[in-house]
């Protein structure tokens, strides 16, 4: 019973492990934009939900890979309207690779792929968004940076 007992406590910490980030640091990605890191983990899978009445499709890695998720609040700094492209997102890992963006999702709407995401923002307002990167990460390596637009805005 004890070993049981053990192994569901357990259970969640196998399947990703997170980044220790502050997320009362605001970090200015831009003229425009403010960032807040919320969470920046890597997991085993992730939900893939790509219309509203399609369910939740779960997407598994391989072995000895993960996906990697970052959830962050993002604001609009400036004086009119803008739309976040998430396409400018990039996590850059302890060997140098590259990692783009995937899918994204904005206040609990469905997942989408970034490239046909619009996350539109008024000025100084603030919204949560979580990003999927692809390709996936291998286990053992350290995530270093995220970038916005090609240059390094949070270094871990």
């Amino acid at each position: 019973m004890k070993r049981l007992f053990l192994i569901l406590l357990l259970f969640p910490f196998i399947l990703f492990s997170q980044v220790k980030v502050d997320y009362r640091i605001k970090h200015k990605i831009s003229e425009d934009y403010e960032l807040q890191i919320f969470s920046l983990k890597k997991q085993r899978g992730i939900d893939v939900s790509m219309t509203g009445s399609g369910g939740t499709i779960y997407e598994k890695a391989k072995k000895g890979y993960q996906y990697i998720e970052l959830m962050i609040k993002i604001k609009n700094i400036s004086n009119s309207k803008k739309i976040v492209d998430f396409n400018k997102f990039q996590i850059v890992d302890k060997n140098s690779n590259i990692y783009e963006t995937y899918l994204c999702v904005g206040n609990g709407l469905n997942k989408k792929k970034c490239e046909d995401y619009e996350f539109k923002l008024k000025p100084n307002k603030k919204r949560l968004a979580r990003i999927n990167f692809k390709p996936l990460i291998p286990k053992n390596v350290e995530i270093k940076h995220i970038r916005f637009n090609g240059v390094n805005v949070v270094s871990f």
